[in-house]
């Protein structure tokens, strides 16, 4: 699907959403839309499907903004319950498999972090019944460190010359 395609699936859609909630929708909106979606890589029947979604639910008396729409079409994680069930999913498999065998992990950090930092056969042998409360703590951590180290930055650092009245913050002078 080319870009042009693309933009005329979602105006069709939030024209059809404008409509159904009495509203209008200018160009200016229309491309605030194709870019978050697309930047989203959201597809045509996806986002056909939460338009339907939102329009049957009487949460919304307005067309919401592409950022409500593109929580509503994929809602954050609770990062700490995927930590939670993946430490769960460790312990269920030390009950099945105990030592003998090494599992296989969907889960890229689960398998790193049992590859790297609990080493599996070691793992299993050295986990005492009293130490998963505090293992369960230790993974959860280290699972959420894991996640922040591979997210991008949220904010690059601005450049020192644009802070303050002007001055370069550096060097004292008045440069820009």
């Amino acid at each position: 699907m080319n870009k042009e395609q693309y933009r005329a699936g979602i105006t069709k859609i939030v024209f059809m959403m404008a409509e159904a909630f009495r509203d209008t929708a200018s160009d200016a909106l229309i491309d605030a839309w194709v870019a978050v979606l697309a930047n989203a890589k959201v597809t045509i029947e996806e986002a056909q499907q939460a338009a339907v979604q939102v329009m049957s639910t009487r949460e919304y008396n307005k067309l919401p903004p592409p950022g409500v729409f593109l929580a509503i079409l994929r809602p954050p994680v609770n990062c700490n319950a995927v930590a939670n069930g993946q430490a769960d999913l460790v312990l269920e498999q030390v009950r099945r498999l105990g030592g003998h065998r090494q599992p296989v992990f969907e889960d890229p950090i689960t398998a790193k972090l049992m590859e790297v930092r609990w080493p599996w056969r070691d793992f299993c042998d050295t986990l005492q019944t009293s130490e998963v409360k505090w293992w369960r703590r230790d993974f959860r951590a280290a699972y959420l460190d894991e996640i922040e180290a591979t997210s991008p930055p949220l904010l690059e650092a601005p450049d020192p010359k644009l802070l303050g009245n002007g001055k370069d913050h550096l060097n004292g002078t008045n440069e820009r």
